[in-house]
């Protein structure tokens, strides 16, 4: 199925099923966490943040200011 008759399907479930599909989707994509390849580089980087977050944690964004930063990036 391509991902344009994908979306009109789901465009045209009711908003209870498009939410109940979504929440499918999310606990899939939990559930599958350690599926997803993360390379050799990625680890390092995780690995460095973390080291630097434990050298001085209030060094950190809070979620709110990441998230918010996030999406000023994307428009």
């Amino acid at each position: 199925m391509s991902k344009e008759t994908a979306s009109a399907l789901i465009a045209s479930l009711p908003l209870d099923e498009r939410l109940a599909l979504l929440e499918a989707v999310c606990d899939s994509l939990v559930d599958g966490q350690r599926d997803v390849p993360v390379s050799d580089k990625q680890r390092e980087l995780i690995r460095q943040r973390v080291v630097a977050y434990r050298a001085d944690p209030r060094s950190g964004t809070p979620l709110a200011q990441a998230l918010e930063q996030i999406r000023a990036a994307r428009s």
